[in-house]
């Protein structure tokens, strides 16, 4: 049967293991319980250069930047399936401009300091110092991927 949202992307035939969190599902990942599954550089990066788990392909729209020969999900075949797990600052919506920007250059301050770019490399994040707008853009762009995925896996809230 499979995942209605594996089938969607992929198209393949994928049976859905759910599990509560990361941990447990490497750990029968890793002990040949499972077969493939669908992590974080941040959780998959020291299983994949100890040799215990194989990288197939990055969901996003570049390589990433520790990893450059592993392909992105598009150099793999699969176009527009690019998935990634992104944080951000947000703050409230009446928010004074002034103090955003204060907050934003402060962030970027920080971002840009040397040992934090490479703390966030060595564990296989990229970083990106985008504008407010920019973010902005960005969270509609996710939130309107996610409904059609969700909208044509039919998927409805338990």
């Amino acid at each position: 049967m499979g995942d209605p949202f594996e089938r969607v992307v992929s198209g393949a035939d994928i049976q859905f293991v759910p599990y509560k969190g990361a941990a447990p599902a490497l750990t029968d990942f890793i002990a040949g319980q499972t077969q493939v599954m669908a992590v974080s550089t941040t959780v998959s990066l020291p299983h994949v250069r100890s040799g215990k788990a194989k990288a197939l392909a990055v969901a996003s729209a570049h390589r990433a930047s520790n990893m450059p020969e592993i392909p992105t999900t598009a150099d793999a075949g699969y176009r527009g399936v690019e998935f990634s797990v992104w944080m951000g600052i947000l703050g409230p919506s009446k928010m004074s401009a002034p103090l955003v920007q204060r907050l934003r250059a402060a962030a970027v301050r920080s971002l840009n300091e040397p040992a934090n770019v490479k703390r966030f490399i060595d564990q296989g994040m990229d970083v990106l110092g985008t504008t407010p707008e920019e973010f902005g853009r960005f969270i509609a762009l996710e939130s309107a991927k996610f409904g059609r995925i969700v909208a044509q896996a039919g998927i409805k809230p338990e």
